[in-house]
């Protein structure tokens, strides 16, 4: 698959305080400095192009709604240094047809 360019990824404590952003590179990765209490994080649903993506992101077989302000997806807990994510988080294409609904935070 493609990695999806220019989206916006904010990190957040435990007690949802944003502590870093980010920004997907061409290839769709990305890279945040944050301090070891970023617990939490969510795709910055302004950023997903909806001409192209549903405003939906799923992350280990879960959907969220970046629209959704007390639904994220957990992180922690990070260590000093580098701390890869376990899965890559995906913006479904419209031509797929309609995500389910969000069944993050349910």
């Amino acid at each position: 698959t493609n990695g999806i360019p220019h989206v916006g990824v904010d990190f957040f404590d435990s007690i949802g305080t944003l502590v870093g952003s980010a920004r997907t590179m061409p290839d769709g990765t990305f890279s945040g400095h944050v301090p070891t209490s970023a617990a939490l994080m969510m795709l910055q649903g302004g950023s997903i192009r909806t001409s192209l993506y549903y405003v939906d992101v799923y992350w280990q077989g879960i959907h969220y709604s970046p629209l959704d302000a007390t639904c994220r997806i957990a992180i922690g807990p990070l260590t000093a240094g580098d701390n890869p994510l376990p899965a890559t988080p995906g913006i479904p294409l419209k031509t797929g047809g309609p995500p389910p609904p969000p069944s993050g935070c349910s």
